[in-house]
């Protein structure tokens, strides 16, 4: 086995039936807590590829695809168990082939640079690449154009990945979230089961930034289509003190922490906001944009 860091907050919310209800504030505790990842042993893993090389309908690219490590993560999301393991394989081969998730592209990205927001940020102390987007900082929110902006930005964060680094970290900027945002919950089932299915032991945390009592309404909606490991790796945090700690626990005393601070405080003012309407999405100095190109034609005003 071999440790992995994760980034965990601490007793911050109390998950409840109507929606996630924060505690005091002096219980929020941001702390880094060791996650051991148990590898299944050589033997399991050649059980699993030698039940996917009895599928007729697998060609050499999806077994090409099946990586041990890739193996490794089905395992574990079976708690060991190799049937299942290549069951689902079997299944997330047919889908990748299906979808060609790799090659999926925003299109109204590609029209509109802002029309959404999802970008990788940098690669935080542990080598896992971050994913930040704020509400307020984009417009479209059509639940197909987002799906295929998200598999385009996550795809190209496995492509960040060093060697022993499996997971990524999401933190979702509830500044700017509205009714529009609560009222239409596909795009979160569609994630859901798209992770849950077919990126299973990828996500390391998702930490949710302000996220407004509004929230409840997609909560309430979503809820029942979470596994209990996703639900584990839903973190909530509110304030900007928890917000500076968040940023420092994940990238250090760095540049890219104080370039998310400021960030995140910009895109509380709104009349910056509305000034850098006509640029791309920034991102820290030395890190290349997750969707190359975006934003070449401005939206019109």
């Amino acid at each position: 086995s071999n440790l992995e860091q994760n980034c965990l907050i601490e007793d911050s919310v109390a998950m409840q039936d109507d929606g996630p209800t924060e505690l005091p504030t002096n219980s929020l505790k941001l702390v880094l807590h060791p996650h051991i990842v148990q590898h299944p042993d050589a033997g399991a893993i050649l059980a699993v590829k030698e039940n996917l090389e009895f599928h007729s309908d697998l060609d050499a690219d999806d077994l090409a695809w099946c990586t041990e490590e890739c193996i490794s993560r089905y395992i574990r999301a079976e708690d060991g168990n190799v049937g299942k393991a290549a069951k689902r394989l079997v299944a997330t081969a047919k889908w990748r082939k299906k979808t060609a998730p790799q090659d999926v592209r925003c299109v109204e990205c590609s029209q509109d640079h802002r029309a959404h927001d999802l970008r990788c940020i940098g690669n935080d102390a542990f080598g896992r690449p971050v994913l930040y987007n704020c509400f307020a900082c984009s417009h479209a929110r059509g639940p197909h154009g987002l799906l295929a902006h998200f598999t385009q930005v996550v795809e190209d964060a496995f492509s960040r990945m060093a060697s022993g680094v499996e997971t990524f970290v999401w933190i979702a900027d509830f500044e700017g979230f509205g009714i529009r945002d609560s009222m239409d919950p596909r795009f979160s089932i569609w994630l859901l089961n798209m992770f849950q299915n077919h990126y299973p032991e990828r996500m390391g945390a998702v930490v949710c930034v302000e996220a407004p009592r509004l929230f409840s309404m997609l909560w309430s909606a979503v809820k029942p289509f979470m596994s209990a490991s996703t639900k584990r790796k839903i973190l909530f945090i509110r304030g900007a003190e928890l917000r500076q700690e968040m940023s420092s626990v994940l990238f250090g005393q760095t540049g890219t922490a104080k370039w998310l601070e400021d960030h995140m405080d910009r895109n509380r003012r709104k009349a910056e906001v509305k000034q850098a309407w006509a640029q791309p999405h920034p991102v820290p100095p030395n890190v290349r944009p997750s969707i190359p190109g975006a934003g070449e034609q401005a939206r019109p005003k």
